[in-house]
């Protein structure tokens, strides 16, 4: 009997199970190039955003702000990056792929600033 007992919880669990490969593709899912264009942005917003207003208190506020000042920017609403942000979320290799390329160039600017600086 205890042998049966677990195997259904087990049976339940697993079926309960979210896969994240399982989450629905939005209607107006913003394409990888456009979202990886808007993430580098974002990054780049929230590291001055830290740089410059370090108290805790303002900057998520300051943030949200400017973050949705950014959207606008690309005519995208917030509800359309959260649902495309969680897609993307749950597609691991299209995330890994959206952030490498983001290292890559902002690496590259980097690098361009630099090499400008040395004038």
């Amino acid at each position: 009997m205890r042998k049966i007992i677990i195997l259904v919880l087990i049976g339940l669990f697993s079926s309960c199970e979210v896969k994240l490969n399982d989450f629905p593709i939005p209607k107006d899912l913003i394409p990888k190039d456009s979202m990886t264009l808007i993430l580098q942005d974002m990054m780049v917003l929230e590291n001055y955003i830290a740089n410059t207003h370090p108290e805790i208190n303002i900057s998520p506020d300051l943030m949200k702000k400017s973050g949705d000042s950014l959207l606008s920017t690309y005519h995208i609403s917030p509800k359309r990056f959260e649902s495309s942000f969680q897609y993307y979320g749950t597609q691991q290799e299209e995330m890994i792929k959206i952030y490498s390329e983001i290292q890559d160039s902002l690496t590259w600017k980097m690098n361009q600033l630099q090499v400008g600086n040395k004038d």
